[in-house]
């Protein structure tokens, strides 16, 4: 039976009898998922440490963004979902369960009713995704304003908006946005727009935002400040200024509609160019020793990698070379740690010096063995002990290739399909 309208219903969800089998998955196989799916990983290959930047810079010009975001309209449905149960009802041990059957019969509607780009666990439905929208997108309903807050300003976390939902256990105190208490049974949520026809799964629902969700939207954006300032975010002025008509996904970060609403951040939008630049040759500079090791190994014989950091440098050197590592420390709150720092000042170094893969090259494969065995420890590739990983790098470089190594993305391919979303643009 049912929970309310949201339980498990038979012939719902898949049912699933108990079966005793083995499977056997490789180390590799397993650390590419676990990779995949790390929400620390941002899209970013962080042995050496780069992510503090490109998160820092992402999370100044695009708060609440994530790299697991595809279509703008799921954090309605994620709010819409979870404000559900507080009409039905629905038991506190039951709430995850009830989001859950919205999630599913969402999904199997949109893979319906769309050509699929976007939805999450195309690959997978009916069989529900591991990466459910209500996670993926949690972080946006509270950066975005669409969650109350503490009265501290801090933002509850699922659980505690499950017991507010389920009205007893746990009570947590919200504040509405004139800063007033909210009632113990009030949603925990800012006024949603309303549910669209046939919602969760029926009629036509697709990722089109009606009239009242675009509104909705563009105010909440329209308030989204940068972390802990008074001061507009990047994306609060993109979406005032509609930016989503004009933009396409291949439009680099500093490009017209970006640089029309830049203002005072301009400055850090160069420098956050410069280091997606600098990014990109450390990114193939440890592929090119990493190779080099391999060779080493005894694994084979190949130069793709240094060719790679070659063509890399032609590219983005220039650029890399002009951003200074004490002002890129203080954009992204200096969390730019010390082993790091002296990565990237070395980096510039070796590249501005064009000395290429002679003695100086050596050192710079010491300062990048010891920033990584730091971070990664056992895990280290370009240590002696990391034969197990190198080969694993080996087997998947020279058997899906290699292309050339990419700048730091800050999220900007998701903050353009959000941004046209907002537009319907998609």
């Amino acid at each position: 039976g049912k929970v309310g309208n949201f339980g498990m219903a038979q012939g719902r969800l898949p049912s699933m009898e108990p079966r005793l089998g083995w499977t056997q998955i490789s180390r590799a196989a397993v650390q590419r998922a676990e990779a995949q799916l790390s929400p620390e990983s941002e899209g970013v290959v962080d042995e050496l440490g780069l992510l503090a930047i490109h998160q820092g810079y992402a999370d100044r010009f695009f708060p609440g963004t994530s790299v697991l975001h595809t279509r703008l309209r799921y954090v309605l449905f994620v709010a819409w979902a979870y404000e559900d149960t507080l009409h039905h009802r629905v038991p506190p041990k039951d709430i995850f369960k009830a989001v859950r059957e919205t999630e599913w019969e969402l999904g199997n509607a949109l893979k319906k009713n769309t050509d699929s780009w976007g939805v999450i666990g195309r690959r997978t439905l009916p069989r529900m995704p591991d990466q459910l929208p209500s996670s993926s997108y949690w972080s946006a309903l509270a950066a975005w304003g669409i969650l109350h807050r503490h009265p501290d300003g801090t933002v509850p976390s699922r659980s505690e908006v499950h017991a507010h939902l389920a009205g007893n256990g746990q009570h947590i105190e919200l504040r509405d946005d004139e800063d007033q208490p909210l009632e113990r049974k009030a949603s925990p949520f800012v006024k949603l727009p309303p549910r669209p026809k046939g919602w969760p799964g029926g009629g036509s629902i697709d990722f089109r935002l009606s009239d009242d969700e675009q509104a909705f939207l563009r105010d909440r954006f329209g308030q989204v400040n940068e972390p802990g300032t008074s001061r507009k975010s990047l994306l609060a002025r993109l979406a005032q200024a509609g930016a989503g008509a004009r933009i396409q996904s291949s439009d680099g970060l500093l490009n017209e509609a970006v640089l029309g609403v830049a203002d005072d951040d301009l400055p850090a939008l160069e420098r956050a160019d410069q280091a997606a630049s600098l990014g990109a040759i450390v990114r193939g500079a440890y592929a090119a020793m990493v190779e080099e090791q391999c060779v080493k190994d005894g694994l084979g014989q190949r130069s793709i990698s240094k060719e790679n950091l070659s063509k890399t440098i032609d590219l983005h050197g220039d650029n890399a070379l002009g951003v200074h590592i004490e002002e890129l420390n203080a954009d992204v709150g200096h969390s730019i740690k010390p082993g790091l720092s002296r990565l990237l000042s070395q980096t510039q170094h070796w590249v501005e010096s064009g000395a290429g893969f002679g003695p100086s090259w050596l050192s710079l494969f010491n300062l990048y063995e010891g920033q990584e065995r730091n971070r990664k420890k056992g895990r280290s590739r370009l240590a002696r002990s990391g034969a197990t990983r190198r080969r694993e790098w080996w087997v998947g470089v020279t058997t899906k290739g290699e292309t050339l190594p990419q700048p730091l993305h800050y999220r900007w391919g998701v903050v353009v399909n959000l941004l046209r979303d907002l537009e319907n643009n998609a």
